[in-house]
Parts: structure tokens; C-alpha cells; sequence
């Protein structure tokens, strides 16, 4: 790294001097030889960050850190000098750290500026525990968003072509974190700590970083029980799931449906479309089709429709608590794709869950026998041309 003029020594104690040109200077720095000189000077010093201020009209403002933006203009020049590289990670460690201890220095803008040097350094570079400090970065209350998308995008997602670790798998999972709130006395919210939109680009991108890497069975077990859990939560969700996400696959019926369930049910999913067929895969998507809640059922039965002939778990689907409204979309798509490679034994099974079928309370006696009808003409539409001549006469019957 080559040494700094006279000249430049001088313009440095003029900026010290006078704080105002800061700004104006540090925007203006595009070599890495500045570097040694501004951390000598104090620039880089985390107790020197501006603070946030509170104006006469009682309005807060958080200024930027200028120094920050020198850093950025040396991205590249960072990515190829190892002592750089340490110094960029010892600030981001370090200023998140302060913030955490010191309340003068929860300047919330600085994590926005810290995450756009990101592209400069990379995770192996972080212990466990300097790591676990990023679930600072997801709390923070201003520019949250970006935030997330930039350490997601800029330091995370390149660490998945590299080995395996549990570290980055930690932080993967801090992007699940979640929180309820009541709306009413019988319902909950559920919420990400951070908004949909930046979620739906993390989510959507997932499965494809996922498929080259062994981290699919992670994912799938971990988005398993975090469904689990809001879904415990909030028995009204799993109630209404056939509202909030009318079909679990990509469906018309789904447009204008962005809760974040939606996107959470989407990624568990498509990851689970993509993953490799162990034992442990069809134990975790069994666990899903016998699941007491509807929505990890609907799940189930969807995956088991598209890998049929890895799961064959139609038995496990054939049941009396399956034959309801709340997952007819995907059941019919069951039954109509695989009805007739069912066994014998099992279709008769079918047939008696729709003959079984009631009409629900505080229907009226006069609309019972057409509503009966339509409900069980919903499943054996489904089974139309098939060769079962019970079936046939059903179909026929209750046309």
C-alpha cells in the first residue's frame, strides 16, 4: 500500500480540524492508501460515529458516517488486501457490538451504510460468536429492509457455494424470525421482524441457491417447524388457510394473496419439490399429509401428487378428515392423477369417505340433497373416466 504525500497528510488535519468538509472529502477518496492514515487519525474509530440528533421540532435525524462512503469507493480494491479485508470486518463487529452496549451510538442509518461493504469481505472471516450478532441487523428500526437484503444477497447467498457450515445455516434461520400480533380477541398476525417485499426477493431466490448445495434438508426440517409453531400459534390461520392460500400450487386463485404465510408456504414448497428423495424426505413430507393441521396436510398431499412415484403415500391420504373443503383443491388433483393406479382395496376405501360425506350443520332440508350432491360430485368429478364402475354409477347418480 503506497504512502500518502505531504500534501495529503496536511488535507487529512484540515479535515480533522474542520468536520464540515467530511463529507466533500471522503466522497472524493478512490485509492486504498488512504486507509492506514485515516484509522491512524481516528477516523474509523466507532466512538467517533456522528450520533443521532434531535432537532428544535423535537424530530429525529440520523446522519450518515462520511468515512463510510471512502470505504465504499475502495470495494474492489478491499477484495484483493487481506489486513483491508480484517479491518472492514473488526468495524462492522465492532460497531454492532457498540450499538448494542452504548445508546449514544444507535445511529440505526450507519448499519444501512456498513451492510454496502458486504461485497468486500466474506463469512468465513466471522467467529460463531461475531456472527450472532448479526440478529442486531434485523432489529434495527430504520432501513431494516435493505439491511436484510444486502447482508442476504451480498454476504450470505455467496457463502452457499462454499462447504457446508452450521454457521451460515444460523444465520439463514435468522431471516425466519418472526413475531404475532393480536388484531382481535381470536386472532393473531403473523409478521417477519422485516417487510414483505424484501422477503418475497429472499424467498424466491432460496430454492435455487438451495439446489446446488446440501442445505435442502436442513431448510426443509427448520420451515417445517417454524409452521408448526405459528400455526400453534394461531389456530385461526390454519382455519382459514384455504383462504388466505386457496391452492398450495401456483394457481390463479392465489393472485393478490401476499400474506406472509403465503410466501413462507411457497418456499416450503418449492424447496421440498427440488430436494433429494432420502428416507428422511419421506418421513418429513409423511409427518406432512398426517399432520393435525390443514395446511401442512394440503402441503403434503401436493408434494405427494408431484413425486408420486417416489412417495406412493396414498394411504396415508385416503382418509375420512381429508374429504372436507378445506383441501379439496389439492385432493382432487390427488385422485385425479392417480386414481386409477390405486389399489383396489383402497379405491373402495375412496369411494366409502365419499359416500360418507354430510351435510353441514344449519343447511336446510330442502337444499341438503343437492348440497350433498355437489359435495361429493367434488371428488368424483375428479375420477371421471376412470374404469372403476362403482365410481361410474356414483358419478352418474349424483350428476
Amino acid at each position: 500500500m503506497s504512502s500518502l504525500s505531504q500534501k495529503q497528510h496536511e488535507a487529512i488535519n484540515r479535515v480533522k480540524k474542520k468536520p464540515e468538509l467530511e463529507w466533500f472529502f471522503f466522497k472524493e477518496l478512490k485509492h486504498i492508501k488512504w486507509l492506514s492514515a485515516l484509522i491512524n487519525n481516528g477516523f474509523l474509530d466507532v466512538s467517533n460515529c456522528p450520533k443521532i440528533e434531535t432537532q428544535e421540532d423535537g424530530r429525529i435525524y440520523l446522519p450518515d458516517w462520511p468515512v463510510l462512503k471512502y470505504l465504499e469507493n475502495i470495494i474492489d480494491q478491499i477484495k484483493s488486501d487481506n489486513n483491508s479485508q480484517v479491518i472492514i470486518k473488526n468495524l462492522i463487529i465492532d460497531f454492532t457490538r457498540e450499538s448494542i452496549l452504548n445508546e449514544d451510538l444507535k445511529n440505526w442509518r450507519i448499519f444501512h451504510q456498513l451492510s454496502k461493504l458486504f461485497p468486500s469481505i466474506s463469512l468465513d472471516m466471522f467467529s460463531e460468536d461475531e456472527a450472532g450478532l448479526f440478529h442486531v441487523w434485523l432489529k434495527i428500526p430504520y432501513d431494516r429492509d435493505i439491511v436484510a437484503e444486502e447482508l442476504f444477497f451480498k454476504l450470505l447467498a455467496p457463502s452457499l457455494k462454499g462447504p457446508k457450515n452450521s454457521l451460515l445455516i444460523n444465520l439463514l434461520k435468522l431471516f425466519f424470525g418472526f413475531e404475532f400480533r393480536v388484531e382481535n380477541d381470536i386472532s393473531k398476525k403473523f409478521t417477519l421482524l422485516y417487510e414483505k417485499h424484501s422477503a418475497k426477493k429472499i424467498f424466491k431466490t432460496l430454492p435455487d441457491l438451495l439446489s446446488q448445495t446440501d442445505y435442502c434438508v436442513d431448510f426443509n426440517e427448520f420451515i417445517y417447524e417454524r409452521l408448526r409453531t405459528i400455526l400453534n400459534e394461531s389456530e385461526s390461520l390454519d382455519n382459514a388457510s384455504h383462504y388466505i392460500q386457496p391452492a398450495i400450487e401456483d394457481n390463479a386463485q392465489n393472485d393478490h394473496r401476499d400474506e406472509t404465510i403465503n410466501l413462507l408456504v411457497i418456499l416450503f414448497r418449492d424447496l421440498l419439490l427440488i430436494s433429494p428423495f432420502t428416507e428422511d424426505f419421506k418421513k418429513l413430507v409423511t409427518q406432512l399429509v398426517r399432520s393435525d393441521f390443514t395446511l401442512l396436510r394440503r402441503i403434503g398431499i401436493h408434494i405427494s401428487n408431484r413425486r408420486f412415484a417416489e412417495l406412493k403415500l396414498s394411504s396415508s391420504i385416503i382418509v375420512q378428515k381429508n374429504f372436507n373443503h378445506r383441501i379439496h383443491h389439492e385432493l382432487y388433483h390427488y385422485l385425479k392423477g392417480h386414481f386409477d393406479g390405486m389399489s383396489l382395496a383402497l379405491q373402495v376405501k375412496l369411494l366409502d369417505h365419499v359416500d360418507a360425506i354430510q351435510a353441514t350443520d344449519g343447511i336446510g332440508e330442502e337444499f341438503k340433497e343437492r348440497y350433498l350432491a355437489h359435495s361429493k360430485l367434488k371428488y368424483l368429478h375428479a375420477l371421471e373416466g376412470s374404469k372403476n364402475r362403482r365410481a361410474k354409477k356414483m358419478f352418474n347418480k349424483y350428476l
